[in-house]
């Protein structure tokens, strides 16, 4: 049997600096600044807007559903001519569920459509219609 080194024989850890801190929140800082610079509510919608997209999509069911193949042109043209005739759509993502908020950024800027929110492996998107007889969501 080994024996047990009594508490004072113990190897102390040295105590950890402010330097090694305050790399440590520098680096928590920028990887949080990166990830939210990529995945941004667009600055023309206030949160009561979202809010109230959000809640009129809470019965829609997700036209589009994102799978193996990824995002690719087909899917995207896809969202853009279900977006252009619903204004609010949902798009589930089944595969590429840790990827979806760098491809949810991509689909905006594709589309031209806004982020209402992501719930889940949800997506809401909200294009409003260029006919102003067509608009269902007035915001």
């Amino acid at each position: 049997m080994l024996p047990v080194a009594a508490a004072s024989e113990r190897r102390r850890q040295p105590p950890r600096s402010f330097a090694h801190f305050f790399t440590a929140f520098i680096a928590f800082v920028l990887r949080h600044v990166v990830l939210f610079s990529k995945l941004r509510y667009n600055s023309g919608m206030t949160s009561s807007q979202r809010k109230t997209l959000s809640s009129a999509a809470s019965n829609l069911n997700p036209l589009v559903i994102v799978g193996q193949g990824g995002l690719t042109d087909g899917v995207v043209q896809k969202i853009a001519k279900v977006i252009d005739d619903h204004e609010l759509i949902k798009v589930k993502f089944n595969e590429f569920k840790e990827e979806k908020k760098d491809l949810t950024a991509e689909l905006c800027a594709k589309t031209g459509a806004e982020l209402v929110r992501i719930i889940g492996n949800v997506a809401i998107l909200y294009k409003e219609s260029t006919n102003p007889d067509k608009r269902k969501h007035l915001i």
